[in-house]
């Protein structure tokens, strides 16, 4: 059988010590920490006064680690696991407040410190555990789904970091927007939220919607189509327009066309120099008439071929004469 006894140093005069920092406490990283620790002192207490501040290691067999010291009216601090870092709230201790704040928190500050006053023949201590923890991180939330009636939706919420345990919290937050869902990550040493907007959808509203938009996108294609067509159309009908008039002769070839046949089949004079005459105006606007020069050329010979054919009209043949002799 083994027997641990565990002693704890009495005060002998009137000596006590109290804190108002519980423990085990808990500190954001990154952040500033007090430790509290305060004393009375009874008029019998006449010894020296030392105040010191240390790590307790969890094993028993290992020294402390000094933290801060006061003695003999002055203030011993700077030691490496701290640094600058710790420092007692008074400026002068021995008058009772022993707390000290701790600037900078890190993750490896989580430690358990005691706090000891001497003042002989007394001696008084306090522990404190503290535990740094990480804040959780401005949370990721969103929704799965459409928010329809009578639909089961799935809300996510998660920090990316934070020291555990880390409690999440919906809430319904109408000051920030009309139907807002808010999530709040939090753990014992800070908070974060986020903001999901919900808009509740009726399952008939949402089919209704989306047949009016697939009805507007079919009507604006046929829509398109008709313009497309009827402007190919129109541009078929102007080029077929073009070739007809270009294979129309216009009205003066025709009369070029009754000068060469009257020529040809010498047609009297008269009828000749009218279409001649006529050439000659139309000649003056269309390039594919003949020049009036051959309308004048052909104009005399169909005049002299006239005259030849009146010439020989006008010949007498003579006449055969029956001599008859007297006897």
């Amino acid at each position: 059988m083994v027997l641990f006894l565990l002693f704890n140093p009495q005060p002998s005069c009137g000596l006590k010590i109290f804190s108002s920092t519980v423990s085990p406490t808990y500190a954001a990283a990154g952040g500033n920490v007090t430790l509290s620790c305060h004393f009375n002192l009874a008029p019998q207490d006449t010894g020296v006064i030392d105040i010191e501040w240390s790590i307790k290691p969890t094993d028993v067999n290992l020294p402390e680690t000094l933290v801060i010291w006061y003695a003999a009216n002055r203030i011993f601090d700077n030691y490496e696991v701290f640094g600058s870092r710790v420092q007692f709230v008074s400026s002068s201790p021995a008058t009772g407040n022993a707390s000290i704040s701790i600037s900078h928190l890190k993750m490896t500050d989580t430690n358990t410190y005691q706090c000891k006053v001497r003042k002989l023949p007394g001696i008084q201590s306090h522990i404190i555990h503290m535990d740094v923890m990480e804040r959780p991180t401005e949370p990721e939330c969103y929704v799965e789904g459409v928010v329809e009636l009578d639909c089961e939706v799935v809300f996510r919420c998660r920090s990316s970091r934070g020291s555990s345990p880390v409690w999440y919290r919906w809430s319904m937050d109408g000051t920030v927007a009309p139907g807002t869902l808010v999530c709040t990550a939090q753990n014992l040493v800070g908070m974060k939220s986020c903001l999901v907007a919900v808009s509740l959808k009726n399952s008939a509203v949402v089919a209704i919607s989306t047949a009016v938009v697939w009805l507007t996108v079919f009507i604006i294609i046929i829509i398109t189509a008709l313009i497309v067509f009827r402007y190919k159309r129109r541009k078929i009908e102007t080029f077929g327009n073009e070739i007809l008039d270009d294979q129309l002769p216009p009205p003066c070839v025709s009369v070029c066309q009754r000068v060469s046949a009257c020529v040809s089949v010498c047609q009297p004079v008269s009828a000749c120099v009218s279409l001649c005459q006529l050439c000659q105006r139309v000649s003056a606007c269309v390039s594919v008439c003949q020049p009036v020069s051959v309308c004048e050329r052909e104009r005399a010979a169909c005049s002299r071929s006239t005259d030849r054919a009146t010439s020989s009209s006008r010949f007498t043949p003579p006449s055969s004469h029956l001599k008859v002799g007297t006897s």
